[in-house]
Parts: structure tokens; sequence; C-alpha cells
């Protein structure tokens, strides 16, 4: 039983590895904000403390070297994630703001969503990358020019510190593409309106 735990751990974590490493070394040669360097920085420490934890409780010898090495790689993501969070969108832009969310009655602003955390100007920008392998009729240079004219009106929008507050909602956008509903409000409607409620 023990020897089949440790197997489905590797599995794991070598697909973890496999999942999240490329984007994690993309992110950090191709990142377009602080948060996306940070975000780098963070995976590529969860992908490396497993192993060295591994190491430590394997070793003899180097063990307060590997302990000291992974106390430093917690506290800088810790460090990181703080800055992180601290820095995340809060989606109220203020009271003079010229932009603002607009959601269905039992919808709110979500400021902790993934989908909020990371940069929408970097989500965007892996999509392009990866649009090309998907869409036989875009070519890699057409994705790469549309993703220049892109990063110029997010940088833009950038520059407006209304526009930063209000975050991004893609989360609603990759709810949909897993083929749930959008607008939860409506569909309930619906029910009701079959159930003879409305």
């Amino acid at each position: 039983m023990r020897s089949f735990t440790k197997f489905f751990l590797i599995t794991l974590y070598i697909g973890f590895c496999l999942l999240i490493g490329p984007v994690s070394l993309w992110l950090l040669f191709n990142a377009n904000t602080r948060v996306g360097y940070g975000l780098s920085i963070l995976s590529i420490i969860i992908l490396t403390l497993p192993s060295l934890i591994l190491s430590y409780h394997h070793q003899n010898s180097n063990k307060e070297y590997l302990k000291r090495i992974i106390t430093f790689l917690c506290i800088v993501w810790l460090g990181v994630m703080g800055g992180i969070l601290v820095q995340t969108p809060s989606g109220e832009p203020g009271v003079n703001s010229h932009v603002r969310h607009g959601f269905s009655k039992d919808e709110k602003f979500s400021r902790y969503n993934v989908a909020n955390i990371i940069p929408e100007i970097e989500q965007i920008n892996l999509g392009f990358l990866m649009m090309p392998y998907f869409d036989p009729v875009l070519t890699r240079e057409q994705s790469r020019d549309v993703a220049l004219v892109t990063y110029e009106i997010y940088q833009e929008m950038e520059m407006d510190d209304n526009f930063h507050e209000l975050g991004s909602v893609m989360g609603w956008s990759y709810v949909q593409l897993l083929g749930k509903p959008f607008d939860k409000q409506y569909l309930r409607q619906k029910k009701m309106n079959k159930r003879g409620f409305l």
C-alpha cells in the first residue's frame, strides 16, 4: 500500500510539473507585469519544494543546509504571494470612476478569484500563444501581431487607475467554456417559469 501511495504521489507530481512547468517558464521570460513575474516565481518554488523536502527526509548529511533552503523558499513564497494579493484589483474603482462592473442581482465581483489574481494581459497573451494550435485558420504570425496590438490597449488601460482597479471577470468566460451557465439569474428565472412559479 505504501509503494502504491508513493507511486501515486510521484505520478501526480510529474503530471503537475508537466502542466505547470512550461507555463511558469513562459511567464518567467514573457511576463508583461510584475505580478506575472511573481506568479512565475511562486510556481517554480512550488515545483522545487517537493524534491527538496524529499531529499531532506532521505539524506543524513546536509540536512541543516537543506532545511535552510526550504525555510528560505517558504519565506520568499509567502512574501511574494502577500505582495500579489495586496496588488490584486478590488473590483471597486471608486465613486467617481467612469467604468464600473454590472452584474445580475445574485452575482458579485470576486477579488481573489484566480482569474482576477492573474493579470488579464497575461491570460490573453497565453491564449494568443496557444490559439494557433487549436485554430488552423490563425497563424503564429497573425497571433503575434494581434497580441502586440492587444498589449498596447492593455498598457493604455493600466495607466488609468480606474481600469486597473476594475479587475478581471475572465473567470465567468472560463466557466462558460466548461459548459456551465454564464447568466445564472436568467437561467434560474427560466426554471421557475417552467415550474409555474412566475
